[in-house]
């Protein structure tokens, strides 16, 4: 089975549809909002160079258009045997929730930055910290619903 992983900007609903044909497991995306991969690219890059494509770096879609944009062809071409994992920009249970009750296809979340603040303090920060996003991510299920 093969998964594919999107990283830094996200992708355009043509670009979604054409993945979503191919005979992949699941789709992952970073979308813009998590690691920036153009402008980690473009500090390693010499001066003139960063001035020209810096603006390329502020292009994208976030986690909730590419949501959207994969409900919206899962509709129409009738797609339905693909799974999601939501990573971009999600910095509490809060945002993972909403982006996994929101899509039509199966979908976890993952958290990038966040996790890796805590894990750099120490283990047991870490610990604590997923302890209460699963808490977080328990009480949310338990309680809140999306408007439609």
């Amino acid at each position: 089975s093969i998964i594919v992983k999107e990283v830094g900007q996200g992708m355009g609903p043509e670009s979604l549809r054409a993945l979503m044909k191919l005979p992949v497991l699941a789709i992952e995306f970073g979308a813009y909002g998590g690691t920036n991969f153009a402008k980690l690219e473009l500090h390693r890059s010499d001066e003139s160079k960063r001035s020209y494509y810096e603006p390329i770096s502020k292009i994208g879609h976030n986690a909730f258009e590419m949501v959207e944009f994969i409900n919206q062809i899962s509709k129409e071409e009738g797609i339905r045997d693909k799974d999601l994992i939501v990573s971009g920009g999600i910095t509490s249970f809060i945002d993972g929730y909403y982006l996994v009750r929101r899509s039509e296809l199966t979908a976890v979340y993952g958290q990038a930055s966040s996790f890796l603040r805590h894990a750099k303090e120490s283990y047991d920060q870490l610990q604590e910290y997923i302890k209460y996003q699963i808490n977080g991510l328990k009480l949310a299920e338990s309680y809140f619903r999306l408007k439609s």
